[in-house]
Formats: structure tokens, C-alpha cells, sequence
């Protein structure tokens, strides 16, 4: 008898990070960044749904992802089926550190939830510059 299981009624997150299910694999948001950040800089964060590429069928596709810093909304990405792969990269510029925060929504499995831990390097004074 299988568990019945309503994707809908939660954000769905990795149970274990260092050992993904198959449809963890699909359906968590990935974000990437430059290794070295400063504070008050822009650079680039590429999101993507998925570490093994999820559907963009008419019947099961990723709707949107959301992102965050903290609690802190920054935008929302919509995508399209069929001709719109959930990934995109954004030019992001944060004063502070915070943990980095996608939500993606799937039409058939809900929300689900990735994240990364930013560390900003604070930008030396002006008389310190090289």
C-alpha cells in the first residue's frame, strides 16, 4: 500500500541534503554564485529548477520561483511550458549577508524550497583602496 502524500499542504525541503530523492533531485531549487561576494557589489545568481532537469510539459512544468533573502522578497520568475527551461540568472546587489532563498512551484508536486548561505565580504574604506 503506498502513503499517500499531499505536496500541496507544505514547502517542500530535502529531508537529507547529502542524499536526495528522485524527486527532490527535480524539483529543488538550485542557486549559484561567484565564491568571492562583496557587500554593495553586484554579481550574478544563476537559479535553476533541479539537479536532473524537470519537465516543461503542458500537463507538469515549474510555474515560478520566488527569491528571498531572510524573509525579505526580492522577485519572482515565471515561467512558461513548454518553451521556458526554469533557470535564469539575475544581477543581485545585497549590502548585507543572509541566507539566500528560492521557492519553486510545481504544478503537480507544490513548493518546493532551496537555499544558500551568503557571506558578503565588506568592501574596505575608501583611504584603503588600492
Amino acid at each position: 500500500m503506498t502513503k499517500y502524500h499531499n505536496w500541496f499542504l507544505q514547502i517542500n525541503r530535502a529531508n537529507d541534503p547529502a542524499s536526495l530523492t528522485e524527486m527532490e533531485q527535480k524539483h529543488i531549487p538550485v542557486l549559484k554564485t561567484p565564491e568571492k561576494l562583496t557587500a554593495g557589489k553586484p554579481f550574478l545568481l544563476e537559479v535553476s529548477v533541479g539537479r536532473i532537469q524537470h519537465p516543461v510539459e503542458n500537463d507538469h512544468y515549474i510555474q515560478f520561483i520566488d527569491l528571498y533573502v531572510g524573509e525579505v522578497y526580492l522577485t519572482r520568475l515565471t515561467f512558461t511550458p513548454v518553451v521556458l527551461l526554469p533557470q535564469a540568472t539575475l544581477s543581485v546587489n545585497l549590502k548585507q549577508s543572509g541566507l539566500l532563498r528560492a521557492v519553486s512551484r510545481c504544478n503537480l508536486h507544490g513548493q518546493w524550497e532551496g537555499t544558500l548561505d551568503l557571506h558578503l565580504a565588506e568592501e574596505p574604506p575608501p583611504h584603503l583602496k588600492s
